[in-house]
């Protein structure tokens, strides 16, 4: 089983950097994962202690490591927890099991909710969300489509040192994509493709059209209408505007407090100037399953086997047996066993009976051969 652990490496002014993670001593280390030709991989070292060390993301999900130059560390609190423990002193021990009654009693909180408060203040309470939600919703769909294509230009940029080139791997995974979009119709979006080099079982749609796969993906996939399940998916968070609703509800009081100043512009620094966080949210089970039912209706209409879709995650449970940690777009949804039931039964009621699925005329040997000779 691959021990490795990815983090993200954030240096003051510069985009992020994927790198491993080890442990030398006392001391935290990120090292590039995939440096330029030629060149030494950049190391980052970080001290373990209770100043340095602090939690993010959803439920202190996510490690923070700061280091004396402003440069910060964001891992996966689940796979790197032990590894810090390791060479944690008492005092950060302390913090670790202090951050997991913050958790366990803020869980509590949420649970218990407004029951202490009378029945109309929380209605109120209840009211004037929802009404702020909402929005902050219409907000969005005011948002110029040229403004999102920016924010997802800044996202893909974090993976401009590992775009592939290669025509023997780009070729056919853009005609793949090319496939699942002749039923899309008519959209704003013009959808462009990037092919990662990177082991992550993934991919992801960021704001305005662009598609990001990583090879990790297209290694695990068995055939084409595999990675057309995935790619219908990540069409469906484009066209449903996922990713910067997404966005836009982490920076809400941001974007309300520039549109009460009458600052239009600066709605749109907001937004940019919070791109890095874009590959740190999740969109929830809602906006999950929506993207999978969608994504399958658009395979069915490009008669494309929607069952890929179903394989693919097939082949991921089996994964998930072994600890494999769970993909970005997976981690958000229920179980994948529970994911297959849904997609199965929706397919089943909505496709035609007599409909033929055309198979993608894409040589997935060859394709998977390319990756290999990469290495």
């Amino acid at each position: 089983m691959n021990n490795e652990i990815l983090c993200n490496i954030f240096e003051p002014g510069q985009k992020s950097l994927l790198c491993r993670l080890q442990i030398d001593g006392k001391e935290v280390v990120g090292v590039e994962h995939s440096p330029a030709s030629g060149e030494q991989a950049r190391e980052y070292r970080f001290a373990v202690t209770p100043e340095t060390l602090s939690f993010a993301g959803d439920e202190g999900s996510t490690i923070a490591l700061r280091n004396e130059q402003g440069v910060v560390l964001y891992v996966d609190r689940s796979l790197a927890e032990h590894r810090l423990k390791s060479v944690a002193s008492s005092d950060l021990l302390r913090k670790f099991e202090q951050e997991n009654h913050r958790v366990k009693r803020s869980a509590q909180k949420a649970s218990l909710g407004l029951a202490g408060l009378a029945a109309s203040i929380v209605l109120a309470c209840f009211i004037a969300v929802r009404m702020l939600n909402w929005g902050v919703d219409r907000a969005v769909d005011q948002i110029p489509v040229s403004w999102e294509g920016k924010l997802g230009e800044l996202v893909a940029q974090n993976f401009d040192e590992n775009k592939i080139e290669d025509p023997a791997v780009v070729k056919p995974v853009r005609a793949v994509l090319d496939r699942v979009l002749t039923s899309i119709g008519e959209n704003p979006y013009e959808f462009k493709l990037m092919v990662v080099k990177d082991p992550q079982v993934n991919a992801l749609a960021a704001p305005g059209g662009q598609i990001v796969v990583f090879t990790g993906l297209l290694e695990k996939a068995e055939r084409p209408e595999e990675l057309a399940g995935v790619l219908g998916h990540e069409i469906q968070h484009v066209l449903g505007r996922h990713g910067l609703r997404k966005m836009a509800h982490a920076v809400k009081w941001q974007l309300i407090a520039a549109v009460v100043v009458g600052d239009v512009g600066g709605v749109q620094q907001v937004l940019l100037g919070h791109a890095p966080e874009f590959l740190g949210l999740s969109y929830g089970r809602g906006l999950e399953e929506e993207a999978d039912l969608e994504g399958c209706r658009l395979l069915m209409a490009a008669d494309v086997d929607p069952h890929g879709l179903t394989d693919f995650f097939q082949t991921l449970s089996k994964e998930e047996a072994t600890d494999l940690k769970i993909p970005a777009f997976l981690s958000s949804h229920p179980e994948t066993e529970q994911r297959i039931a849904v997609i199965t039964s929706f397919v089943k009621t909505e496709a035609d009976k007599d409909q033929k699925f055309q198979a993608i005329d894409v040589d997935w040997a060859a394709l998977q051969a390319a990756i290999k000779k990469l290495d």
